[in-house]
């Protein structure tokens, strides 16, 4: 190019380069974008007059910061003072970390909102469940489309830092979030005893009582690393499908050291059996649950399932064709591996077809059964395998339902297309005999009309529920199955394909007052049209909860009723609520708060919108629990409070009790001012009593330290006299070392292999007893020797009982009915009678007599007594009294004939008398 050319091109250069700082120049000077031009800058630069043209109609273009600009320093609020914005629908914020002064934005950090009060919390909002997730940006700036309505909890990660916690945000709150330096964790799993890598071991840390939890996988190595965690006490679960879950681990993290953790899995315990019919024959392919872990019989109807904890595990085994099967076996003695036999029963079976209203059989139908009580209530058992389809000929098969007395079933048909097809109530009287079900589909009937307010104007997005009148479904998951519709902009709504039956609709809409109908009658194919709600504005109530100090009380629920609406608030940190939607009153309220006695009012009309409540305080004992001998703390627990109660001698009466299943084992009990006994159970551990427990809500109590000691533990197995388990005889226990004789407690039951553990002993001596009404004789086995912590093992075989047969005829020499009483002529107990139900405890004593009935045959046959001599009574009135001393021995039978002599004398005096 020649020197004048290049001239040429700068001076036209230099001349674009004016026009464009002209250009933004009279852009940042017009009214169509108004901002601060220090510290920002346009994404981009065009210089036409079209874009130019364009830039000007069209809205102000999203702006950023300048590389050289200096963040604002933000500060956590952990307590954000949230202003609701009506109809905003946002949550933003910004993201940041570091002190103060050198603050700096976070971009990439998950920013995640949740629901945390559904329903809008409130006042039936019309959001039942929300969740949605942002990124930060390079500014850590973020922004979150919510629902209008509840309360959201917040959550912000990012790999570098430990998470940041937000509750009870609502819609239209700015969020400054500053997040802290986070901890990592990483190790090994290994396998107890062979020292083996564990692959596919899962590994939580959680944060006590609050919603975080973060897990990883072990990799094949065993190895795992946790990253951006909080730096402080966290609980570590591992769980792995062959091994034993180890539970809340209790893990100290810091900041900048190397937090390593070698875990050690145990083996545990296995359960094997085999599942059978009545017949005896192995049932394939049945499943089995045991503690979340599951296996599939074999074509020889064997299972087995290791991994299993040394406790009471519950066994629930499923099968095509019969009832759902439960039984419980205990792992928590000294056996690795316990059998069992496992026969299942044969539930009844609906079979029917599906049609359409023209006769044509319809495929592919979804058919469910359910529990029903009267006309329409129906219950969904939640097992899936109540659910079938139809074939190609509409046919349907369904099996495994129990028999039924005064509760029944009911069919359910649902189909693309049909309405909702329900059969008629379905009793199940006889396993062997199917119940037949024709089921008719159609398109059903249809219910519309519009939602207004009250001078006849929309209301936009109301939300209307549908149920059939009475008619209540669950899933599995314990949601409530039921139709739902919003209205549109000219307030109109329609359900279609509505099966024949008396329908329900709810209506709900911010700023209004909800609304039901109950009388919506669908006929075959009828068409509801019309069926307008008109929603009165909706009454606000305001007011606080205080203690008697004056002081507001934050977290306080507040309860508000009127005959057709409800509404539910939470108090934020001064103690104040606001309920709206209400109807018109009056009203009926409430407001509770855990540590204060609830308030309640009755038919109330808020004076100028406002209803203040005053709550009490209520005393407490607090502490925690540890192991005496390990020092660990013990986390599942029961903790009680008790008096003494004049009404029964004074004896000690429980009046405040919780269950406590904290990993920290720390516990606190609410109560009334006064002088209480503390009782402490866990299993595994003997009962722990602290008497002159003092509660004053005036001071503050100090921490209790309790610790409790392991106790010893019995087990053993029950035989019969061939070898073979004694299944479900029971066992009691009775210390017999003290001054005074107590009662037995009732312990155990024996298992179907025929053993029987009991734990929790305190060391000394106790009497064991065993008794099976029908199967086994009393057997009392004295002077067991307990020693704190250890197992004693007692195996129980029975002699070959006796067998005796009481014949019973009256005076004319036909058989007749009545109870024959045995004695043991020897002083020893023949039974064990019941005393009663004290401190969760029941109480038994052992009985020199025992009563039998004797059929209309005027037969009785006992197998189950012990060899010995025995005193036999009859007494009938106008009979005279017999007694006969009857001796029997081991493995004989001995028949007895009782005749009744009528006592004619007795009968002629009472009546000159």
């Amino acid at each position: 190019m020649a020197s004048t050319d290049k001239v040429l091109a700068t001076l036209a250069g230099l001349l674009m380069l004016g026009a464009a700082c002209v250009a933004i120049f009279a852009f940042t000077r017009s009214g169509d974008a108004e901002f601060e031009a220090k510290g920002y800058a346009m994404q981009d630069s065009d210089d036409d007059e079209a874009t130019e043209r364009a830039r000007r109609e069209a809205p102000p273009r999203q702006l950023r910061k300048v590389e050289d600009t200096q963040p604002v320093a933000v500060v956590e609020i952990k307590k954000p003072k949230v202003e609701v914005v009506a109809g905003e629908g946002k949550i933003v914020g910004t993201v940041t970390s570091g002190e103060d002064e050198e603050a700096r934005p976070v971009e990439g950090a998950t920013v995640r909102a949740e629901l945390y009060f559904p329903g809008g919390e409130p006042n039936f909002g019309t959001v039942e469940s929300f969740s949605v997730r942002a990124t930060s940006d390079e500014d850590g700036r973020f922004s979150l489309d919510v629902p209008n309505v509840g309360a959201y909890r917040i959550e912000v990660r990012h790999g570098d830092f430990a998470p940041s916690l937000l509750e009870k945000i609502r819609p239209g709150a700015e969020l400054e979030v500053k997040l802290e330096a986070g901890a990592s964790l990483e190790g090994v799993v290994v396998a107890k005893g062979s020292r083996k890598a564990v692959s596919g071991a899962r590994l939580t840390l959680r944060k006590n009582k609050s919603p975080w939890s973060h897990s990883v996988v072990t990799d094949e190595e065993g190895r795992y690393s946790f990253h951006g965690v909080f730096a402080e006490v966290l609980y570590l679960t591992v769980e792995h499908a062959d091994f034993v879950t180890l539970q809340d681990q209790e893990i100290a993290l810091e900041i900048g050291l190397a937090n390593e953790r070698k875990v050690e899995l145990d083996p545990g315990k296995k359960i094997r059996g085999v599942v059978k019919s009545p017949q005896g024959v192995p049932v394939e392919r049945a499943i089995v649950r045991i503690s979340g872990r599951e296996a599939e019989t074999t074509f020889v109807g064997e299972f087995a399932i290791g991994g299993l904890a040394t406790a009471q595990q519950n066994v629930e085994v499923i099968a095509e064709g019969f009832l759902t099967h439960y039984t419980s076996i205990n792992l928590s003695g000294s056996r690795e591996e316990a059998e069992v036999e496992i026969t299942l029963s044969t539930g009844g079976t609906v079979e029917g077809a599906i049609y359409d209203d023209a006769g044509t059989p319809l495929p592919g139908v979804e058919v469910k059964v359910f529990e029903s009580w009267g006309s329409d209530y129906m219950y969904e058992t939640g097992e899936t395998r109540f659910v079938a389809s139809s074939d190609e000929n509409g046919l349907f098969r369904i099996t495994g339902l129990a028999q039924n007395g005064w509760s029944g079933y009911r069919a359910r048909a649902r189909a693309e297309g049909y309405a909702d097809t329900f059969s008629d109530e379905i009793k199940i009287q006889d396993a062997k005999k199917p119940v037949n079900v024709r089921l008719i589909m159609s398109a059903g009937g249809k219910i519309s009309g519009k939602v207004l307010d009250p001078s006849g104007e929309p209301v936009i997005g109301a939300k209307l529920s549908l149920n059939a009148n009475n008619v209540y479904e669950w899933s599995s998951d314990g949601a409530k199955s039921r139709l739902t519709t919003i209205s549109g902009d000219d307030g109109s709504y329609s359900f279609t394909r509505l099966a024949p039956r008396t329908y329900r609709i709810s209506v709900i809409a911010l700023g209004h007052s909800s609304q039901y109908r109950s009388d919506l009658k669908i006929t075959g194919a009828a068409q509801l049209e019309g069926i307008d709600f008109t929603l009165d504005l909706g009454e606000a109530v305001i007011g606080t909860v205080k203690n008697e100090d004056g002081a507001g009380i934050e977290g306080a629920w507040v309860n508000i009723y009127s005959k057709k609406s409800w509404g539910r608030a939470q108090t934020d940190a001064e103690g104040n609520y606001l309920i709206e939607n209400l109807g018109a009153g009056p009203y009926s309220a409430n407001a509770f708060m855990e540590g204060f006695s609830n308030e309640q009012k009755k038919d109330v009309y808020p004076e100028s919108g406002r209803l203040d409540f005053e709550l009490k305080r209520s005393g407490y004992v607090w502490g925690e629990v540890r192991d005496k001998a390990s020092g660990e703390p013990v986390k599942v627990f029961q903790v009680e409070l008790h008096k003494p109660n004049p009404r029964r001698n004074n004896e000690s009466q429980r009046v405040h009790q919780t269950w406590v299943n904290d990993p920290s084992g720390k516990f606190k009990l609410y109560a009334k001012d006064g002088t209480y006994k503390l009782v402490v159970r866990a299993r595994g551990f003997i009962l722990f009593e602290q008497e002159g427990v003092r509660v004053d809500i005036t001071d503050a109590p100090e921490e209790l330290a309790i610790k409790v000691v392991p106790g010893g533990a019995i087990e053993g197995w029950l035989r019969d006299y061939q070898g073979l388990p004694i299944t479900g005889a029971d066992v009691y226990v009775r210390k017999t070392d003290g001054t005074a004789e107590p009662d037995f407690r009732h312990r155990s039951s024996s298992e179907r292999d025929g053993y029987f553990f009991v734990d929790s002993l305190e060391e000394g001596t106790y009497e064991v007893a065993f008794y099976a009404w029908g199967r086994l004789p009393l057997i009392i086995e004295p002077y067991v020797s307990v020693q704190g912590g250890d197992l004693r093992l007692i195996t129980i075989s029975s002699r070959q009982p006796p067998r005796l047969r009481v014949t019973l005829k009256d005076d004319k020499d036909k058989p007749t009915s009545g109870q024959v009483r045995l004695d043991h002529v020897d002083g020893e107990p023949v039974a064990m009678n019941y005393v009663n139900w004290k401190n969760g405890v029941s109480h038994f004593k052992p009985s020199a007599q025992r009563s039998n009935y004797v059929g209309r045959n005027g037969l009785m046959i006992l197998d189950d007594l012990r060899p010995g001599t025995y005193r036999l009574t009859y007494q009938r009135k106008g009979f005279k009294k017999v007694e006969q001393d009857i001796t029997l021995r081991e493995g004989e039978l001995e028949e007895v004939e009782i005749k009744l002599e009528s006592d004619k004398k007795k009968d002629e005096e009472k009546k000159e008398g």
